[in-house]
């Protein structure tokens, strides 16, 4: 994405080849710069949200004493992310009232 997007929206919003490049054109150069800026800072936020969810599940594990390796726990992180089971301390019990009982 930065090769292909960044790179030309920056050469016609610093140097305008001259006859080519219109004003409207560095706009929409400077839009489409913007717009490329907004998806790599929405990918780069999911991976931070999977590292702080894998982090989770580690803590997770080792809060039950668990021995685990770290190739096996990336192999169960895995099922622990899409099953949604790292949410912290349940309350109640197994149920499923919680606390009105």
């Amino acid at each position: 994405m930065y090769i292909t997007v960044t790179i030309p929206s920056i050469r016609t919003v610093v140097t305008p080849v001259e006859g080519v490049d219109t004003r409207e054109d560095q706009i929409e150069a400077l839009r489409v710069l913007s717009a490329g800026n907004t998806l790599i800072i929405v990918l780069l936020g999911g991976v931070l949200a999977l590292q702080v969810r894998e982090l989770k599940g580690m803590c997770y594990f080792l809060e039950n004493g668990s021995q685990i390796t770290p190739s096996l726990f990336f192999l169960v992180s895995f099922f622990f992310f899409f099953s949604g089971a790292c949410h912290g301390h349940q309350r109640g019990d197994r149920s499923g009232r919680g606390d009105w009982k």
